[in-house]
């Protein structure tokens, strides 16, 4: 008897759909699994989600149009972006207490810059702000909760940030080229002066980027092209594109670093990357406008948010044990 059994095949599927309002946007999980902070931007406010129970616990008023928000690595406060936009200029950034659930800073940033993405150092030192409509990146000190720095010279709009694991680095994205020579760059910053020190040339309309756990490649969300870039951070330089989804918009990476998610606004799915071969292996049904994504520290869930439907869905990530059958059942002879 011989008995033949394919590989384990990933068994990723929505188990869950939480119910926020309005219009939700951003999601981070606190390093202990316990607590998904959801930025819902129509009504400016934060939704702190249960991942035990996927029940919305509380709402927090934070400031008007929240898009990002970001944890510090002990997991005691979240720092929300307020973009603010033209009718409410004042652009701001929340600081909100975990344990309270209650805002304790908001740090003015300036005004019509629109407040973006955000990252924290490994160290939970310094928070960087991306600002969309100003061309820059705004360093803030979270143990004053004040701009210490202000870094220009970026490709225009930048959107997405991400640290590298050891702080030396932050890597930004570009929405929308600089003229004259159209270029759509990724810019690499130098953490310790606040510099910029190299720009990668990778694709239209960058959203959002992720780097794997251990700082060895950044993953690129190009939303116009439908793909994803590889960038190698030891040589700065895109190694590879896949192709995902219609107009991807954010991605996250597993604890482990075997897998990258994205999810596709056009057309209602996430993409699974396997970091490995970096390819598209599978893709999940999760229907309209799926956009923020976060995948919990035991790499079991994953949450997206989906604005204009005003709810969270929540991604069961798992290795269904045996996926093989039975074949060639015979004898061997005597």
């Amino acid at each position: 008897m011989i008995l033949t059994v394919a590989p384990a095949a990933h068994a990723d599927r929505v188990t869950a759909t939480i119910e926020v309002r309005d219009d939700p946007v951003g999601v981070a999980i606190t390093p202990d699994g316990t607590r998904a902070y959801v930025t819902v931007w129509d009504s400016s406010e934060v939704a702190v989600i249960n991942p035990r129970t996927n029940r919305v616990m509380t709402t927090i008023d934070v400031g008007y149009i929240p898009r990002a928000v970001a944890i510090t690595p002990d997991g005691t406060r979240a720092y929300v972006t307020n973009n603010g936009e033209f009718d409410n200029p004042s652009d701001s950034v929340s600081v909100i207490d975990t344990a309270t659930n209650r805002v304790t800073n908001t740090i003015d940033i300036g005004s019509n810059l629109g407040a973006e993405g955000i990252a924290i150092t490994p160290d939970g030192a310094y928070a960087y702000v991306t600002l969309y409509g100003g061309d820059r990146v705004a360093v803030v000190d979270t143990a004053t909760n004040t701009v210490i720095d202000t870094v220009v010279g970026f490709y225009s709009q930048p959107i997405g940030v991400a640290i590298t694991p050891d702080g030396t680095r932050a890597y930004v994205t570009s929405a929308n080229p600089r003229w004259p020579n159209n270029a759509f760059v990724v810019s690499v910053l130098d953490t310790s002066t606040n510099t910029i020190i190299n720009g990668i040339d990778v694709g239209r309309d960058q959203q959002a980027i992720a780097l794997l756990p251990d700082g060895t490649r950044a993953y690129v969300v190009s939303e116009t092209t439908d793909k994803v870039s590889v960038l190698d951070t030891a040589t700065n330089t895109v190694t590879q594109t896949i192709d995902v989804g219609d107009l991807p918009r954010q991605v996250a990476i597993t604890p482990d670093g075997t897998r990258a998610y994205v999810t596709n606004y056009g057309d209602g799915t996430v993409s699974v990357i396997d970091t490995a071969t970096n390819t598209a292996t599978n893709t999940i049904e999760v229907r309209d406008y799926p956009t923020g994504i976060a995948i919990t520290p035991d790499g079991t869930r994953a949450y997206v948010t989906h604005p204009g439907r005003g709810t969270v869905s929540v991604i069961t990530l798992g290795v269904e044990p045996w996926t093989g059958s039975l074949g060639s059942l015979g004898s061997s002879g005597s």
